[in-house]
């Protein structure tokens, strides 16, 4: 065997060691010695979407400037080798929505619409019958996570990305493709927070009903509330909460003090439970070198 661990646990242990740029540079030389093995004819190493997949991760974790288009050029990378006759390496939503997770994270100017575009080819991929690229809940919020964390100063950039925003959100609420959940609805809050000002008109006429449908959903979980309480206007977090909270007591409300039907949704969970990088190291995982001739 060339190597003492399997190719894909060792490109996915060095996705999620949390060494940053080095993790995912490590991952991408181990996946371009899979192809090169793979093409020399050893099937053993034969690279799978889950391969790509990985190293597509460790970009969008890895914090760097150039994670976005590594990300991007890993997608492509699949498609190309799915078009010339690779089913193995077929690009799926996990690649589309890690890719979108890479621009999300990203300082890329215009990250809300570059998001949305992914989006957008997604839904045609899977309109034209490719159903691997069905998106869902994640990719929709994700396209949101990128608005959320748009930081402009210009008017027209910040008003582009919020209409990504609303436009995001209310395509999930009308499609087929799955519904809002509690960060939906949180991430939505932010970049309203973020791209609009306390005195703009729009927290009435489209946050307010926002807020009042997520209530009904059962989705008003820790990231809802918190933004309710630093970024919305004052008179907009008492009118949401007056009917079910003491007006003395509002700034200091906490989830459990709102009606259960307003949170009975609200799963909150970490997302990655897996082993530290450092756990990793000490088993000897993530060496690289460690290979045998």
């Amino acid at each position: 065997a060339l190597f003492n661990f399997s190719p894909l646990a060792l490109t996915d242990a060095w996705a999620k060691s949390g060494e940053g740029t080095l993790g995912a540079r490590r991952a991408e030389q181990l996946l371009r010695r899979m192809e090169n093995l793979y093409a020399e004819g050893d099937e053993s190493v034969k690279p799978t979407a889950n391969s790509y997949n990985a190293v597509i991760s460790a970009w969008a974790r890895s914090g760097t400037r150039c994670a976005y288009w590594k990300a991007e050029e890993l997608v492509n990378r699949m498609w190309e080798r799915y078009e010339s006759g690779e089913s193995d390496v077929r690009p799926d939503h996990c690649s589309f929505n890690t890719l979108i997770n890479a621009i999300s994270k990203s300082q890329r100017e215009g990250k809300a619409e570059k998001a949305l575009r992914v989006l957008r080819r997604m839904d045609k991929l899977y309109q034209g019958g490719y159903k691997y690229a069905r998106p869902n809940e994640m990719t929709y919020t994700s396209v949101l996570n990128s608005c959320a964390f748009t930081f402009v100063e210009d008017d027209l950039s910040k008003r582009k990305a919020l209409d990504v925003a609303i436009f995001t959100l209310e395509e999930l609420q009308e499609s087929h493709y799955g519904n809002p959940n509690h960060v939906t609805y949180g991430m939505f809050l932010k970049a309203c927070a973020n791209l609009m000002s306390t005195d703009d008109d729009r927290w009435r006429r489209v946050v307010e009903p926002v807020i009042l449908q997520c209530r009904r959903d059962g989705y008003v979980g820790e990231l809802v509330l918190k933004q309710l309480q630093d970024a919305a206007p004052e008179h907009l977090y008492r009118n949401i909460l007056e009917e079910v909270v003491d007006r003395d007591k509002m700034t200091l409300v906490k989830l459990s003090d709102l009606p259960e039907e307003w949170r009975c949704n609200v799963h909150e969970k970490r997302s990655w439970k897996g082993r530290s990088g450092r756990e990793l190291k000490r088993q000897g995982v993530l060496a690289l070198g460690r290979t045998e001739t």
